[in-house]
């Protein structure tokens, strides 16, 4: 697996196995990571590594267990994007929280969002079949007009599909 950092306004490619290293020795004041704790096999080393480095906030994005899970364990004929095989974890409000009181972390940035109802769109979507003709149309019609208001709930009870974090030491 590859890691990419910026070093001097250039994009620089790592190991992942030495992204680690880089943390503990890093001279930035942020880490980020950008959908990269769900693929680890234990994401604890990263925010071990972030509490003794010198850096002082960590921008973190990751998926959550949503709406969105439940839809693909009922969609099973449509490729998951939450449980997908490469997603070790997924996240809930309350595991974030967990997360940054056992490394005493503060949350000073959360931006909660998610593509919950454009998951349900697409499973019903791939799910017509060929005589859906009319009722397919008339389902994307009535469906459009609700999706954003529909989103906007999940997103604003802290229950969408994904979240971004800035975590301060």
């Amino acid at each position: 697996m590859l890691g990419f950092y910026l070093k001097k306004n250039s994009l620089q490619c790592l190991n992942f196995e030495n992204i680690l290293e880089k943390i503990l020795n890093t001279k930035s004041d942020l880490i980020s990571c950008i959908f990269v704790l769900e693929h680890l096999e234990n994401p604890n080393e990263i925010f071990r590594a972030f509490k003794q480095s010198n850096a002082k906030y960590f921008y973190l994005a990751v998926p959550l267990f949503s709406f969105s899970s439940f839809i693909e364990n009922v969609f099973i004929n449509v490729y998951p994007r939450q449980l997908g095989g490469t997603h070790t974890n997924l996240y809930s409000k309350n595991s974030l929280n967990f997360i940054s009181k056992k490394y005493n972390l503060k949350i000073i940035g959360e931006w909660w969002f998610g593509s919950d109802l454009m998951d349900l769109y697409r499973s019903f979507n791939l799910s017509f079949n060929e005589t859906s003709g009319v009722f397919e149309k008339k389902f994307k019609e009535y469906f459009f007009k609700h999706i954003n208001k529909l989103q906007s709930i999940l997103d604003h009870s802290c229950s969408s599909s994904e979240v971004h974090l800035i975590l301060k030491k």
